[in-house]
């Protein structure tokens, strides 16, 4: 886990279990000033949003990965922080119908291999902040 969820400004989740997706991401959203907290899992994520003393801004999500994967994420978020702005993302096949379950929840949708500047226009497209 990177960051802290108690220090100031825009707060992030990004849970990939891709090292180097959260790296990039992680850097290209404290270099605008964000607070990036990692998770490599959904049940960390999950761990992470119920320990959460501040308010997340947006979150990440992979959609493919080994347990819990991306969309019971969503579903599982949905409860917990329900106007929290969600990014799918994704680098493979992905389930229509699965995605198709959580479509109301997922404000933008990011295809892997993605640039920083990819990840920017995301952030900015789901929170207004540029």
């Amino acid at each position: 886990m990177t960051g802290g969820i108690d220090e100031p400004g825009p707060v992030v989740l990004v849970v990939d279990d891709e090292s180097l997706i959260l790296t990039v991401i992680r850097i290209t959203l404290e270099r605008r000033g964000c607070r990036v907290v990692c998770a490599t899992s959904g049940l960390e994520a999950l761990e992470i949003v119920d320990g959460a003393v501040g308010p997340l801004t947006a979150a990440f999500i992979d959609l493919n990965m080994p347990g819990m994967g991306g969309v019971e994420l969503v579903e599982a978020l949905a409860s917990r922080v329900p106007d929290l702005p969600l990014v799918l993302m994704s680098g493979g096949e992905r389930d229509d119908r699965a995605v198709e379950r959580v479509a109301e929840r997922v404000a933008s949708y990011l295809s892997k291999p993605f640039r920083p500047d990819d990840v920017l226009l995301a952030f900015a497209a789901v929170t207004g902040r540029g």
